[in-house]
């Protein structure tokens, strides 16, 4: 027979995974973006405007992964609150 994880299993372990990759990639991501760079011999047209606009979708995006890592643990919270583990 073939192994099965829980579900409760399964709502941790990816409540972990998106923790790893809202405070991993994301933060990763936002430090090159908010690093001061040598001036570029040809900049890049519209690098500005797009930097501010990768900034706040990365914000977003690590917001709503946020609210989703929240709802797993805490539909795992009330199960084991109700004794059902």
């Amino acid at each position: 027979m073939m192994y099965r994880p829980s579900q409760d299993s399964c709502f941790m372990n990816a409540a972990a995974s998106l923790t790893d990759a809202r405070k991993g990639g994301m933060d990763e991501a936002l430090n090159w973006l908010n690093r001061e760079w040598e001036p570029p011999a040809s900049p890049i047209e519209g690098a500005a405007d797009t930097r501010t606009v990768a900034l706040q979708k990365i914000a977003k995006a690590a917001a709503l992964l946020e609210e989703a890592e929240a709802e797993l643990q805490d539909v795992i919270k009330r199960h084991r609150a109700a004794g059902r583990e």
